[in-house]
């Protein structure tokens, strides 16, 4: 079961048991939040407040309060894959599921959450539900899940054959596709949605990006995109739509792989040998994603690598809404361990 399936049985389940006519469940438009030309029992708000900025998520609300209608509102707490034609992201406000659930409940009495599709979402209703709507849609995730349990066994072993059929890609021609060139290095901080580096970014011969991929605008992130380096699943179409040519695998934990990411056709999967080294190099005991692709291309032939939306979690990522006390790595160190780096090789340098 997909996404968007899921939402549309889950909120059903909600018009069936709250005796709701099918004529009276809408799915408004941004458009029409916009100008307030919305009405209905029942409001089906899935991915679209986020699209909105904070001041209008707050006078679709304080309408919808004043109607006296129930919304059923669905956020990602991430940023999403689509770029509007004036070059910046399509979703204007990225909260965490806390600050969601706050917001609404600002305007509303009774608030409560519904089981998400998946943990990077948010669904929040602005009435009190039910224990038995909550039981079915519940029912309906553990259902949409059995297919993704029962294929983890079968995904360890079409990694290991893949690899040992040597169908993944090797360093050694990571290494030759970057030799002599320039590197552009995109972390996920969010400090760099505040800068102009998307053209310098963008002149780069390549350029790696991470995990999920977060492009606040092309004018602060720049669009082009060559590999994509990450520890989170990725899919070929996720990369097509990128324009990438390459995925690179960079944790140890290669369990986390689902079939989408195995499948990738141009897949590099860095070797668990390497990782460890690193850590202890490092003196860290989770390497984040971002240090290991440095440490990786530092053993290149590139000509020159700069770095771009490093600044090592103090304005946090904006690919997660964890603090660094939450964060599984010692950023600390893996800032020396950088820092020591580019010190000691000049082909290396950091935009701040």
């Amino acid at each position: 079961m997909m996404r968007d399936e899921f939402y549309q049985r889950a909120i059903q389940i909600i018009r069936r048991h709250e005796n709701i006519p099918a004529t009276e469940l809408t799915k408004p438009t941004v458009a029409d939040l916009r100008t307030g030309q919305f009405s209905g029992a029942l409001i089906d708000l899935t991915d679209s407040l986020s699209k909105l900025e904070r001041h209008e998520i707050h006078e679709v609300l304080s309408k919808a309060s004043v109607m006296r209608s129930k919304l059923v509102a669905v956020a990602s707490i991430y940023y999403s894959d689509v770029i509007s034609e004036d070059g910046s992201n399509e979703s204007k406000t990225v909260e965490s599921s806390e600050w969601w659930e706050a917001t609404i409940r600002q305007h509303f009495d009774d608030v409560d959450r519904i089981t998400p599709f998946k943990s990077s979402d948010v669904a929040v209703s602005n009435f009190a539900i039910s224990p038995e709507i909550i039981s079915e849609i519940s029912a309906l995730r553990r259902r949409s899940l059995v297919p993704g349990e029962l294929g983890k066994i079968a995904n360890r072993v079409a990694l290991r054959l893949r690899l040992l059929l040597g169908r993944t890609t090797s360093q050694e021609t990571l290494f030759q596709e970057i030799e002599g060139k320039t590197v552009a290095i995109v972390g996920n901080a969010r400090s760099l949605a505040a800068k102009d580096y998307g053209p310098a970014i963008d002149e780069h011969d390549v350029v790696v990006r991470f995990n999920r991929v977060p492009i606040v605008s092309r004018k602060s992130h720049g669009f082009k995109t060559n590999w994509v380096a990450t520890s989170v699943p990725v899919s070929q179409r996720r990369l097509d739509d990128l324009g990438a040519d390459r995925l690179l695998w960079l944790s140890a934990r290669r369990r986390k792989m689902p079939s989408e990411t195995i499948a990738v056709q141009n897949l590099y999967v860095h070797s668990t040998k390497q990782i460890r080294s690193l850590e202890m190099r490092a003196g860290v005991s989770r390497a984040t994603t971002g240090i290991t692709a440095i440490d990786l291309l530092s053993r290149s032939g590139l000509l020159k690598a700069t770095l771009f939306g490093f600044d090592f979690y103090r304005s946090q990522s904006s690919s997660s809404h964890q603090t660094a006390v939450e964060a599984p790595h010692a950023f600390d160190r893996e800032e020396v361990f950088v820092r020591n780096l580019v010190q000691s090789d000049r082909r290396f340098e950091i935009a701040e």
